[in-house]
């Protein structure tokens, strides 16, 4: 920045040092600031410090706030922040990405004629991934009286919490109903929604929840909690079903 001349800053992430510099740059060269905040409430003290000591001078800071869900503008205004302009511009997706027919990745798996409940996200605890590894026996018991094979797939990349997942899963009796895949090629990701039964995205918290979109574009059914902004992208009984947060009951039913 030191050497350019630019007309605008825009920058990208509440809790990290390029938007709080961004911020404190614009106002120096009295240039337009906008910022892509990502807002996330979190209860951590260092969070809450970070809030208080920087992070709310870098969103009063802001010209224009962009939102990607309505849900984020809400929990903005909900932790006091005084917005003077907020645009909401949701993340989208190709729709030709996800026309090309592509070939079954879980036979490389040896899932091939599995009915497979597919998760696609970081390993995470926030992910809920927990709920739907609590809900799995009650899912496959009543799959048997559809004739269905379950087999539960879960891809992503390790945030630190797959050890206990997988101890969990031990502890459930279900660890070999469950496969982790790891995190996924794009092209992987793409082909996987395609013969997946079911999309589950059991989530806490999420800011927007673009795997949801991926699943729905690629014809997968989706099953999500109903959750910040997890009801702006799957209409109940319409688009998809929604669970009530932490009830691993009510995603199994």
């Amino acid at each position: 920045l030191a050497a350019s001349t630019p007309d605008v800053i825009h920058a990208h992430g509440f809790w990290y040092a390029p938007a709080d510099i961004a911020a404190r740059s614009a106002r120096r060269r009295n240039i337009p600031f906008v910022l892509n905040p990502y807002y996330a409430p979190r209860t951590k003290m260092l969070w809450r410090m970070y809030r208080e000591l920087v992070g709310n001078a870098t969103i009063a800071a802001a010209d224009a706030v962009v939102v990607i869900s309505p849900q984020e503008a809400s929990a903005l205004q909900a932790d006091g922040h005084a917005l003077r302009r907020v645009e909401l511009i949701p993340p989208g997706i190709d729709p030709q990405e996800f026309a090309q027919r592509r070939s079954n990745p879980f036979i490389r798996y040896g899932l091939q004629n599995k009915d497979v409940l597919l998760f696609a996200g970081r390993i995470a605890l926030a992910k809920g991934i927990d709920l739907l590894l609590e809900a799995l026996p009650d899912i496959i018991r009543g799959a048997e009286d559809r004739d269905l094979d379950i087999h539960c797939c879960i891809a992503g990349e390790d945030f630190g919490d797959r050890a206990a997942l997988e101890d969990l899963a031990e502890r459930l009796g279900i660890a070999s109903a469950v496969s982790w895949l790891g995190k996924l090629s794009r092209e992987d990701l793409l082909a996987a929604y395609q013969p997946a039964r079911v999309f589950v995205f059991p989530s806490r918290y999420e800011t927007f929840g673009i795997a949801v979109l991926e699943a729905q574009a690629a014809g997968c059914p989706v099953v999500a909690s109903n959750t910040a902004s997890l009801p702006f992208l799957v209409a109940h009984e319409r688009t998809g079903f929604l669970f009530r947060p932490d009830a691993p009951q009510d995603l199994a039913a």
